[in-house]
Protein backbone atom coordinates (compact mmCIF):
# COMPACT_ATOMS: atom_id res chain seq x y z
CA UNK A 1 0.00 0.00 0.00
CA UNK A 2 2.83 2.49 0.87
CA UNK A 3 5.18 1.46 -2.39
CA UNK A 4 1.63 2.62 -4.11
CA UNK A 5 1.47 5.69 -2.47
CA UNK A 6 4.59 6.97 -3.29
CA UNK A 7 4.04 5.80 -6.88
CA UNK A 8 0.94 7.70 -7.12
CA UNK A 9 2.93 10.39 -5.22
CA UNK A 10 5.46 10.83 -7.67
CA UNK A 11 3.46 10.75 -10.76
CA UNK A 12 1.18 13.62 -9.72
CA UNK A 13 4.60 15.92 -8.70
CA UNK A 14 5.72 14.89 -12.15
CA UNK A 15 2.17 16.11 -13.58
CA UNK A 16 2.73 19.62 -11.48
CA UNK A 17 5.95 20.09 -12.63
CA UNK A 18 5.08 19.32 -16.26
CA UNK A 19 1.79 21.83 -15.27
CA UNK A 20 4.42 24.52 -14.22
CA UNK A 21 6.99 23.95 -17.27
CA UNK A 22 3.87 24.57 -19.50
CA UNK A 23 2.72 27.89 -17.62
CA UNK A 24 6.28 28.91 -17.95
CA UNK A 25 6.30 28.22 -21.61
CA UNK A 26 3.32 30.04 -22.33
CA UNK A 27 4.23 32.97 -20.03
CA UNK A 28 8.19 33.85 -21.55
CA UNK A 29 6.65 32.84 -25.31
CA UNK A 30 4.03 35.61 -24.63
CA UNK A 31 6.56 38.39 -23.13
CA UNK A 32 8.75 37.50 -26.05
CA UNK A 33 6.24 37.85 -28.76
CA UNK A 34 4.84 41.46 -26.76
CA UNK A 35 8.79 42.57 -27.03
CA UNK A 36 8.65 41.89 -30.57
CA UNK A 37 5.64 43.18 -31.38
CA UNK A 38 6.00 46.38 -29.92
CA UNK A 39 9.54 46.65 -31.53
CA UNK A 40 7.44 45.78 -34.86
CA UNK A 41 4.67 48.79 -33.88
CA UNK A 42 7.27 51.14 -33.06
CA UNK A 43 9.35 50.72 -36.53
CA UNK A 44 6.10 50.92 -38.15
CA UNK A 45 5.43 54.65 -36.34
CA UNK A 46 2.50 53.61 -34.13
CA UNK A 47 4.68 53.40 -30.92
CA UNK A 48 5.77 56.13 -29.09
CA UNK A 49 6.24 56.08 -24.95
CA UNK A 50 5.20 59.04 -23.18
CA UNK A 51 6.07 59.27 -19.60
CA UNK A 52 2.91 60.07 -18.04
CA UNK A 53 4.50 59.46 -14.07
CA UNK A 54 4.47 56.26 -12.83
CA UNK A 55 4.22 54.54 -16.61
CA UNK A 56 3.80 55.22 -19.80
CA UNK A 57 1.15 56.22 -22.55
CA UNK A 58 1.40 55.69 -26.12
CA UNK A 59 1.20 58.63 -28.42
CA UNK A 60 0.43 58.44 -32.52
CA UNK A 61 1.37 61.74 -33.80
CA UNK A 62 0.94 62.84 -37.41
CA UNK A 63 -0.27 65.50 -39.54
CA UNK A 64 0.80 69.04 -41.02
CA UNK A 65 4.26 70.52 -40.43
CA UNK A 66 2.95 74.07 -40.21
CA UNK A 67 -0.47 73.37 -38.54
CA UNK A 68 -3.41 75.33 -37.63
CA UNK A 69 -4.80 73.20 -34.82
CA UNK A 70 -3.54 70.62 -32.56
CA UNK A 71 -6.24 67.92 -32.71
CA UNK A 72 -5.83 65.35 -29.77
CA UNK A 73 -8.34 62.37 -30.25
CA UNK A 74 -9.53 60.47 -27.06
CA UNK A 75 -11.41 57.04 -27.46
CA UNK A 76 -14.15 55.60 -25.63
CA UNK A 77 -14.21 52.83 -22.99
CA UNK A 78 -13.17 49.44 -24.75
CA UNK A 79 -11.68 50.03 -28.04
CA UNK A 80 -7.68 48.72 -28.20
CA UNK A 81 -7.21 49.42 -31.62
CA UNK A 82 -8.71 53.03 -31.41
CA UNK A 83 -6.01 54.59 -33.20
CA UNK A 84 -6.30 52.81 -36.35
CA UNK A 85 -10.33 53.16 -36.16
CA UNK A 86 -10.47 56.70 -35.79
CA UNK A 87 -7.88 57.70 -38.69
CA UNK A 88 -10.38 57.42 -41.03
CA UNK A 89 -11.80 60.86 -39.55
CA UNK A 90 -7.98 62.54 -38.83
CA UNK A 91 -6.30 61.21 -42.32
CA UNK A 92 -9.14 63.99 -43.21
CA UNK A 93 -8.43 66.57 -41.32
CA UNK A 94 -4.21 66.32 -41.35
CA UNK A 95 -3.75 67.94 -43.99
CA UNK A 96 -4.12 71.27 -41.78
CA UNK A 97 -3.60 70.31 -38.35
CA UNK A 98 -1.37 68.12 -36.60
CA UNK A 99 -3.14 64.85 -35.65
CA UNK A 100 -2.53 63.66 -31.85
CA UNK A 101 -3.99 60.04 -30.71
CA UNK A 102 -3.14 59.24 -27.21
CA UNK A 103 -4.15 55.79 -25.57
CA UNK A 104 -5.14 56.06 -21.80
CA UNK A 105 -3.43 53.23 -19.54
CA UNK A 106 -4.40 50.11 -20.25
CA UNK A 107 -5.42 50.57 -23.81
CA UNK A 108 -3.62 50.00 -27.42
CA UNK A 109 0.33 49.98 -26.33
CA UNK A 110 -0.14 51.88 -23.42
CA UNK A 111 1.57 50.42 -19.79
CA UNK A 112 -0.78 49.11 -17.49
CA UNK A 113 -1.86 50.09 -13.53
CA UNK A 114 -3.39 49.01 -10.75
CA UNK A 115 -3.53 52.86 -10.01
CA UNK A 116 -7.35 53.91 -9.71
CA UNK A 117 -8.72 55.34 -12.80
CA UNK A 118 -10.35 58.87 -11.91
CA UNK A 119 -10.95 61.52 -13.95
CA UNK A 120 -8.47 63.42 -11.95
CA UNK A 121 -6.19 60.74 -12.90
CA UNK A 122 -6.74 59.94 -16.16
CA UNK A 123 -6.25 64.10 -17.27
CA UNK A 124 -3.14 64.32 -15.14
CA UNK A 125 -1.97 61.13 -16.94
CA UNK A 126 -3.03 62.69 -20.67
CA UNK A 127 -1.27 65.97 -19.82
CA UNK A 128 1.86 64.88 -18.33
CA UNK A 129 2.03 62.44 -21.10
CA UNK A 130 1.86 65.17 -23.57
CA UNK A 131 4.21 67.78 -21.82
CA UNK A 132 6.64 64.61 -21.52
CA UNK A 133 6.03 63.87 -25.34
CA UNK A 134 6.75 68.09 -25.88
CA UNK A 135 3.39 68.66 -27.70
CA UNK A 136 2.50 71.88 -26.66
CA UNK A 137 -1.02 72.85 -26.28
CA UNK A 138 -3.35 74.59 -26.88
CA UNK A 139 -5.25 71.48 -27.64
CA UNK A 140 -8.72 70.87 -29.69
CA UNK A 141 -10.19 67.62 -27.81
CA UNK A 142 -11.57 65.28 -29.73
CA UNK A 143 -13.73 62.80 -27.42
CA UNK A 144 -15.49 59.83 -28.56
CA UNK A 145 -18.02 58.64 -25.80
CA UNK A 146 -17.06 57.99 -22.56
CA UNK A 147 -13.60 60.42 -23.61
CA UNK A 148 -16.16 63.11 -23.52
CA UNK A 149 -16.41 62.87 -19.70
CA UNK A 150 -12.44 63.33 -19.09
CA UNK A 151 -12.15 66.04 -21.47
CA UNK A 152 -15.12 67.89 -19.81
CA UNK A 153 -13.02 68.01 -16.33
CA UNK A 154 -9.83 68.91 -18.48
CA UNK A 155 -12.06 71.83 -20.06
CA UNK A 156 -12.88 72.79 -16.51
CA UNK A 157 -10.07 72.72 -14.71
CA UNK A 158 -7.65 73.63 -16.95
CA UNK A 159 -9.11 76.02 -19.66
CA UNK A 160 -6.06 77.65 -20.92
CA UNK A 161 -4.83 74.60 -22.26
CA UNK A 162 -7.72 73.82 -24.48
CA UNK A 163 -8.81 75.90 -27.49
CA UNK A 164 -11.98 73.80 -28.17
CA UNK A 165 -13.62 70.56 -27.59
CA UNK A 166 -15.23 68.29 -30.39
CA UNK A 167 -17.58 65.69 -28.94
CA UNK A 168 -18.13 62.98 -31.36
CA UNK A 169 -21.46 61.42 -29.55
CA UNK A 170 -19.90 61.96 -26.35
CA UNK A 171 -21.38 59.93 -23.26
CA UNK A 172 -23.92 62.47 -21.40
CA UNK A 173 -23.66 63.65 -17.59
CA UNK A 174 -27.02 63.74 -16.44
CA UNK A 175 -29.33 62.30 -13.54
CA UNK A 176 -31.42 60.68 -15.72
CA UNK A 177 -28.69 58.41 -16.58
CA UNK A 178 -28.08 54.91 -15.24
CA UNK A 179 -24.66 54.41 -15.24
CA UNK A 180 -23.43 50.97 -14.94
CA UNK A 181 -22.32 49.11 -11.69
CA UNK A 182 -20.43 46.38 -10.96
CA UNK A 183 -20.78 43.47 -8.49
CA UNK A 184 -18.02 40.83 -6.76
CA UNK A 185 -18.89 38.71 -9.34
CA UNK A 186 -18.01 40.71 -12.35
CA UNK A 187 -14.68 41.68 -10.20
CA UNK A 188 -13.60 37.83 -10.04
CA UNK A 189 -14.14 37.69 -13.42
CA UNK A 190 -11.75 40.90 -14.14
CA UNK A 191 -9.30 39.28 -11.91
CA UNK A 192 -9.31 36.08 -13.70
CA UNK A 193 -9.53 37.68 -17.24
CA UNK A 194 -6.45 39.90 -16.39
CA UNK A 195 -4.59 36.97 -14.96
CA UNK A 196 -5.54 35.07 -18.49
CA UNK A 197 -4.08 37.80 -20.49
CA UNK A 198 -0.85 38.37 -18.31
CA UNK A 199 -0.09 34.57 -17.85
CA UNK A 200 -0.28 34.61 -21.65
CA UNK A 201 -3.73 32.15 -22.12
CA UNK A 202 -5.40 34.81 -24.06
CA UNK A 203 -2.73 34.56 -26.96
CA UNK A 204 -2.86 30.72 -27.02
CA UNK A 205 -6.75 30.79 -27.10
CA UNK A 206 -7.21 33.85 -29.89
CA UNK A 207 -6.82 33.28 -33.31
CA UNK A 208 -3.44 33.05 -35.37
CA UNK A 209 -1.73 36.13 -36.22
CA UNK A 210 -2.57 37.77 -39.71
CA UNK A 211 0.36 38.18 -42.23
CA UNK A 212 2.39 41.16 -41.16
CA UNK A 213 1.52 42.29 -44.96
CA UNK A 214 -1.81 43.21 -44.28
CA UNK A 215 0.09 46.04 -41.73
CA UNK A 216 -3.27 47.34 -40.76
CA UNK A 217 -4.83 43.72 -40.08
CA UNK A 218 -1.46 42.82 -37.91
CA UNK A 219 -1.57 45.92 -35.94
CA UNK A 220 -4.87 45.93 -34.75
CA UNK A 221 -3.91 42.13 -33.52
CA UNK A 222 -0.89 43.57 -31.98
CA UNK A 223 -2.93 46.27 -29.87
CA UNK A 224 -5.80 43.55 -28.56
CA UNK A 225 -2.80 41.12 -27.79
CA UNK A 226 -0.85 44.14 -25.45
CA UNK A 227 -4.40 45.33 -23.89
CA UNK A 228 -6.75 42.16 -24.13
CA UNK A 229 -7.38 42.46 -20.38
CA UNK A 230 -6.05 44.90 -18.39
CA UNK A 231 -6.30 46.41 -14.59
CA UNK A 232 -6.57 50.16 -15.62
CA UNK A 233 -9.73 49.11 -18.12
CA UNK A 234 -11.51 47.54 -15.54
CA UNK A 235 -10.95 50.17 -12.65
CA UNK A 236 -12.37 52.54 -15.52
CA UNK A 237 -15.16 50.88 -16.04
CA UNK A 238 -15.55 50.33 -12.07
CA UNK A 239 -15.50 54.22 -11.92
CA UNK A 240 -17.94 55.11 -14.49
CA UNK A 241 -20.65 56.50 -12.13
CA UNK A 242 -18.35 58.26 -9.39
CA UNK A 243 -16.41 59.56 -12.24
CA UNK A 244 -19.36 61.52 -13.93
CA UNK A 245 -20.33 62.83 -10.54
CA UNK A 246 -17.03 63.90 -10.50
CA UNK A 247 -17.02 66.07 -13.46
CA UNK A 248 -20.66 66.57 -13.06
CA UNK A 249 -19.70 68.82 -9.62
CA UNK A 250 -16.56 69.92 -12.11
CA UNK A 251 -18.55 71.46 -14.56
CA UNK A 252 -18.33 75.61 -14.95
CA UNK A 253 -19.91 77.41 -18.02
CA UNK A 254 -17.02 78.35 -20.22
CA UNK A 255 -16.29 80.46 -23.28
CA UNK A 256 -14.65 77.60 -25.09
CA UNK A 257 -15.94 76.71 -28.20
CA UNK A 258 -17.69 73.27 -28.52
CA UNK A 259 -19.15 71.52 -30.90
CA UNK A 260 -21.23 67.89 -30.08
CA UNK A 261 -22.17 65.54 -33.18
CA UNK A 262 -25.21 64.12 -32.48
CA UNK A 263 -25.26 59.98 -34.00
CA UNK A 264 -27.15 57.83 -32.01
CA UNK A 265 -29.66 60.12 -30.77
CA UNK A 266 -29.75 62.34 -33.76
CA UNK A 267 -32.21 60.66 -36.10
CA UNK A 268 -34.76 63.23 -38.06
CA UNK A 269 -36.30 61.13 -40.54
CA UNK A 270 -37.76 57.98 -41.46
CA UNK A 271 -38.49 56.72 -38.04
CA UNK A 272 -42.21 56.63 -36.52
CA UNK A 273 -43.64 59.34 -35.10
CA UNK A 274 -43.49 57.63 -31.31
CA UNK A 275 -39.85 56.69 -32.27
CA UNK A 276 -38.71 60.68 -33.34
CA UNK A 277 -40.96 61.80 -30.47
CA UNK A 278 -39.07 59.78 -28.07
CA UNK A 279 -35.49 61.02 -29.17
CA UNK A 280 -36.55 64.50 -29.52
CA UNK A 281 -37.83 64.01 -25.83
CA UNK A 282 -34.16 62.97 -25.06
CA UNK A 283 -32.47 65.84 -27.11
CA UNK A 284 -34.80 68.51 -25.12
CA UNK A 285 -34.50 66.54 -21.46
CA UNK A 286 -30.92 65.11 -21.07
CA UNK A 287 -28.97 66.37 -24.17
CA UNK A 288 -29.48 70.34 -24.62
CA UNK A 289 -29.97 70.78 -20.68
CA UNK A 290 -25.96 69.15 -20.75
CA UNK A 291 -24.74 70.97 -23.17
CA UNK A 292 -26.38 74.73 -22.04
CA UNK A 293 -24.16 73.57 -18.93
CA UNK A 294 -21.04 73.39 -20.24
CA UNK A 295 -21.67 76.84 -22.55
CA UNK A 296 -20.98 78.10 -25.99
CA UNK A 297 -21.84 74.57 -27.53
CA UNK A 298 -22.79 73.75 -31.23
CA UNK A 299 -25.08 70.62 -31.56
CA UNK A 300 -25.04 68.84 -34.93
CA UNK A 301 -27.19 66.13 -35.77
CA UNK A 302 -25.66 63.61 -37.95
CA UNK A 303 -27.32 60.10 -37.69
CA UNK A 304 -25.96 57.28 -37.73
CA UNK A 305 -24.00 54.87 -35.31
CA UNK A 306 -22.33 55.59 -32.22
CA UNK A 307 -18.97 54.91 -33.76
CA UNK A 308 -19.76 57.93 -36.26
CA UNK A 309 -16.07 59.01 -36.81
CA UNK A 310 -15.63 55.75 -38.83
CA UNK A 311 -19.32 55.47 -40.59
CA UNK A 312 -19.36 59.37 -41.79
CA UNK A 313 -15.91 59.77 -41.76
CA UNK A 314 -16.58 62.46 -44.48
CA UNK A 315 -19.28 64.52 -43.11
CA UNK A 316 -17.90 64.96 -39.44
CA UNK A 317 -14.91 65.83 -41.27
CA UNK A 318 -17.05 68.61 -42.96
CA UNK A 319 -18.55 69.65 -39.49
CA UNK A 320 -15.56 70.26 -37.95
CA UNK A 321 -13.38 72.03 -40.60
CA UNK A 322 -16.45 74.36 -40.36
CA UNK A 323 -16.13 74.87 -36.50
CA UNK A 324 -12.67 75.68 -36.54
CA UNK A 325 -12.96 77.94 -39.51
Amino acid sequence: MKKTANIIFRILIAIALLLLAGLIFIYVSNKIALRNEYEWAENMGCAEAADAGDYDLNIVTYGADNYEHTIVALSGYGPNDYSIGIRTLTDLLSDNNRIVIIDRAGYGLSDDTSEPQTAERIVSDLRTALQSAGIEGPYVLLPHSLGSVYSIYWECKYPEEIEAVIFLDGTKISDQINYPETSSSDNIENIKSVLSSRLGFFRLLSSDAPDKSDETSYLRYVLNMHSASTRAKFSEYSLIKSNAQTVSDAIVETDIPKLYICATWGYTEGLSEERLAELESYRNDILIPFLERLGNCRLELLPGSHNIFADRATDCAALIEDFLG
